[in-house]
């Protein structure tokens, strides 16, 4: 089962895809969460990365791209 990070993030990507018929949708959620930094390993700076890929970004050069462009804002 997937965590309530992953499920929003499927959840936007399938909206936009639903709603837009995009050829492509790439989604990246990254989140810092409490459990992390309040408990637990205590790292404060600890993000939780989910990416959901879709249509065109399925291929291998999209989604290179995507990836590298995000990776380096």
């Amino acid at each position: 089962r997937f965590g309530p990070q992953e499920e929003i993030t499927i959840a936007i990507a399938n909206e936009i895809q639903e709603n837009l018929h995009p050829k492509g949708v790439a989604v990246q959620l990254r989140m810092s969460h409490d459990c992390m930094s309040a408990r637990g390993v205590k790292a404060p700076e600890a993000q939780t990365v989910t990416t959901k890929l879709l249509g065109a970004f399925l291929d291998d050069k999209p989604r290179k791209e995507f990836l590298s462009a995000i990776s380096n804002p």
